[in-house]
């Protein structure tokens, strides 16, 4: 009975699916697992895929009905069967390592890893797979969650938001879906964010899942390469649509009122308000340069979050939040 689904979603590149399937057969050779592609390609790239993968019982090969990218997450729920199930790309590169991570969740092991920005287009592969053994450490939800809010985390410079590096139980997808449509049906702006440039989805996925567990193994160090090349999704998005998506993301959190702890909602609240801020002000100078900027709609969302009825500001938390920030850049940059 297969154990795990991995969702792969894809669009007129046969090439990588491809590169990326021979890459990643080991997770069928050493798990009850499955791919289920997702195929948004044209007639003539879904024929090579489907050449390809004709002769693999453990690839399911779909296409997609309808347009986008999030539509096509949406679309894959139905057809995962199994009780795991996880996203990954076809542009990138996971460890032998991420193995022990997804067999320590499937022993109710909450297991999370972490990855790197790398150019897997231009070096030489076999040394593209050379990653390190890997250790796991306990963290409390409360500990973790706060990583994605401002505090450091000891040797790990960015907290993971790639569902590559995680599994879930598969049953968790229709409470995302949920979740990403009810945040969104607030603002077109959402809406734009989250379901049509696809920017947080992925984070929500692991601060849902870091939410509901008690203790949490964060495995060191990374599991996962992501390739970054002139066509990646962060690139061609641009860097202010990724901070203000993935702000978005983390507000969800707050304004939904999933923690109940006092302490945490302060500083979950002043990192939000610390970070958007900034992105208001640098919208504000695109504005003002007459550039393409999101300043009116971004002011909306900081009014909303400064009339929440858990808003707090702490002028300490805030200045500790930037030195962090500031620290991480100069450590890992």
């Amino acid at each position: 009975m297969t154990t795990i689904s991995f969702i792969i979603l894809t669009k007129d590149r046969p090439e990588k699916i491809i590169n990326f399937l021979n890459n990643h057969f080991f997770l069928i050779k050493k798990l009850k697992s499955r791919f289920i592609i997702i195929d948004g390609s044209n007639h003539k790239n879904y024929k090579k895929i489907k050449q390809f993968t004709k002769n693999f019982k453990s690839i399911y090969l779909l296409r997609q009905k309808s347009k986008g990218f999030m539509n096509g997450c949406f679309e894959s729920i139905k057809y995962v069967k199994s009780k795991y199930c996880t996203f990954l790309y076809d542009d990138d590169l996971l460890s032998l390592e991420v193995i022990k991570v997804f067999k320590k969740s499937i022993n109710l092991k909450f297991s999370i890893g972490s990855g790197i920005v790398e150019n897997l287009d231009h070096e030489d592969l076999e040394k593209q797979k050379n990653f390190m053994p890997i250790k796991f450490y306990n963290y409390k939800k409360e500990d973790l969650i706060l990583g994605y809010f401002g505090k450091k985390l000891d040797k790990v410079p960015f907290m993971p938001v790639s569902p590559i590096c995680m599994i879930f139980e598969s049953k968790f997808l229709y409470e995302w879906k949920k979740y990403i449509l009810q945040f969104c049906k607030v603002s077109s702006f959402r809406e734009y964010f989250l379901l049509k440039k696809n920017i947080g989805p992925d984070l929500i996925i692991y601060l849902l899942q870091i939410l509901k567990h008690r203790q949490i193994n964060l495995s060191k160090p990374f599991i996962a390469k992501f390739n970054e090349h002139k066509n990646s999704m962060s690139l061609l998005l641009g860097k202010n649509k990724l901070q203000i998506g993935y702000w978005l993301a983390k507000k969800s959190i707050f304004e939904n009122n999933l923690i109940s702890n006092k302490n945490l909602n302060i500083n979950i609240y002043n990192f939000l308000y610390t970070a958007g801020i900034f992105i208001l002000f640098k919208n504000f100078i695109l504005k003002m340069l007459g550039k393409k900027n999101y300043y009116k709609q971004f002011q909306n969302e900081i009014i909303m979050l400064k009339n929440h009825e858990n808003a707090k500001f702490s002028l300490f938390e805030c200045i500790n939040i930037i030195f962090n920030k500031i620290f991480v850049r100069i450590k890992y940059l």
